[in-house]
């Protein structure tokens, strides 16, 4: 028997009117004759259609068979619907912007209705006004957790932080068997500023002080009203009660409070610099977020559910890792992902933070550093672990995906790559130095991993690790601690 090659799309809408048959099970029989399927429905986006058969869950082109059964869906069918929750900030402002985009950059019309609390966007075109693609927006200010996307009543759902083990397992569970696993990615990125309204003579605010405002509500603390936000690098949480309804005037009205708001809502208030007692601290600007340097970085999370979405869905997501999406996320006030370049030159301060506070017995991989990275430059793409391991952290898992991306591109066409790592300070030296290696080539690996014969015009790649020379951060929190254990991404033209 011959066999069917077939499109497997990774990421799709949940097909509901399949659910309407009492009996699912079809037979499904290719153009020759020669495959024949049978299986009950598990999913359909109005092509690719989804059984689970006796060899598993598989996803066909319906195009490309001939089905039979009561339960047979309507190929024709050309809407797709894509249902997303996120939190007010960003089903209000960041959604709307980037769907409004795409649509353009499309040739779609959007019309715009409200079906009670949750918005909905309907894209269309003028020559097949009957193909539409339709986002649900619901706006969800509570953390109440990721239940939706495990009961099949969100395709997307966006918050601060990742899915837990439990939660993780629960959507994969509760959805179609075989259909593969929960899928998240790094949308955009926000971070938590200290602030005070100007004119203030308060310049700056140790971390710890920060933290110990945001855990305990401190009276003289005013924390933005923005719901279910985390500082996810280490599990502290924006408390959700509303202290004051206009952050500003509060502040204006009280020279010596201090407030807490995103970086996407900043307004005209006066950002404070973060101190550490140590001295050394990444202060606030778009690069240090995008590196994940700024010690209060918090990055916004999308997760899909492990259904499989139609061909227009399935662009909207391409569309969202594009650099004409970054442009709108950076426009909406958010912090984008597009890649940058920072010179050695331009990165003084740390080095000779590094080389001060070297001893006799680090201070020669101090200068192997130097050597090793000389007239390279550094790539706003860090990696980050959990203590003491090498397991990769949720936001750097999907940083791979779109290195890999970056590769295959030909943005470093020529050049090599070299995987940086480093460690925090606490226990020994030498097993920190070996620990920062072994980080550096994990992070190696799982790149080429996903490079396995694809035609890549680069130099070379190369691991190397320097254990705990080049702190980021002071150690006095785990935040400090977290920043240190790192991979960073070097280019160098090629010599």
């Amino acid at each position: 028997m011959a066999v069917l090659k077939w499109c497997v799309f990774s990421a799709l809408v949940v097909w509901a009117s399949v659910g309407h048959a009492e009996n699912k099970t079809v037979t499904l029989t290719s153009e020759s004759g020669q495959l024949v399927l049978q299986g009950e429905i598990l999913d359909f986006d109005g092509r690719n259609l989804s059984i689970n058969s006796e060899y598993g869950a598989v996803v066909l082109d319906s195009t490309k068979l001939v089905c039979t059964g009561d339960a047979c869906p309507n190929t024709m069918q050309k809407s797709e619907t894509f249902r997303i929750i996120a939190p007010k900030s960003v089903a209000d402002v960041l959604l709307p912007a980037l769907i409004e985009n795409f649509a353009l950059r499309r040739a779609r019309d959007i019309t715009q209705t409200n079906d009670g609390a949750v918005r909905v966007m309907t894209l269309r075109t003028k020559a097949d006004p009957d193909r539409a693609l339709i986002f649900m927006l619901d706006t969800r200010d509570d953390d109440t957790g990721f239940d939706p996307l495990a009961d099949a009543q969100a395709d997307m759902m966006i918050g601060f932080r990742a899915l837990n083990a439990d939660e993780k397992a629960k959507v994969e569970t509760q959805n179609p068997a075989g259909l593969g696993q929960a899928r998240s990615f790094a949308l955009a990125l926000d971070a938590m500023l200290p602030v005070v309204a100007p004119p203030n003579i308060m310049k700056s605010v140790p971390l710890e002080n920060v933290l110990q405002s945001i855990q305990e509500t401190d009276p003289n603390t005013v924390l933005h009203p923005k719901t279910s936000a985390y500082l996810v690098s280490n599990g502290y949480r924006i408390l959700t009660e509303q202290i004051s309804t206009d952050i500003s005037n509060d502040l204006y009205a009280d020279s010596l409070k201090l407030g807490v708001v995103p970086f996407s809502d900043l307004g005209g208030l006066q950002v404070l610099d973060v101190t550490g007692s140590c001295g050394a601290m990444p202060q606030m600007s778009r690069r240090t977020i995008k590196a994940g340097d700024y010690p209060l970085t918090v990055p916004i999370y999308a997760h899909l559910a492990p259904f499989h979405h139609g061909p227009q869905v399935s662009e909207f997501l391409e569309y969202l890792a594009s650099p004409a999406a970054q442009m709108v996320i950076q426009r909406a006030g958010f912090v984008d992902q597009m890649l940058e370049e920072i010179p050695i030159a331009a990165q003084g301060d740390r080095i000779a933070y590094a080389v001060a506070t070297a001893d006799a017995g680090s201070f020669e991989h101090v200068q192997a550093m130097l050597k090793d990275l000389q007239n390279a430059y550094r790539l706003t793409m860090t990696f980050r672990f959990d203590a003491g391991g090498a397991d990769l952290d949720e936001q750097s898992k999907s940083q791979i995906e779109r290195l890999k991306g970056l590769i295959k591109s030909g943005r470093f066409k020529g050049r090599t790559l070299y995987f940086v790592g480093f460690s925090d300070q606490e226990g020994d030296y030498t097993a920190n130095l070996a620990l920062s290696q072994n980080r550096a080539a994990t992070v190696l690996q799982s790149v080429l991993a996903g490079l396995d014969g694809t035609d890549i015009d680069i130099a070379a790649m190369k691991s190397m690790g320097y254990g705990p020379v080049l702190p980021m951060a002071c150690e006095t929190t785990d935040i400090g601690k977290q920043i240190n254990r790192r991979v960073e991404i070097w280019a160098r033209a090629s010599q």
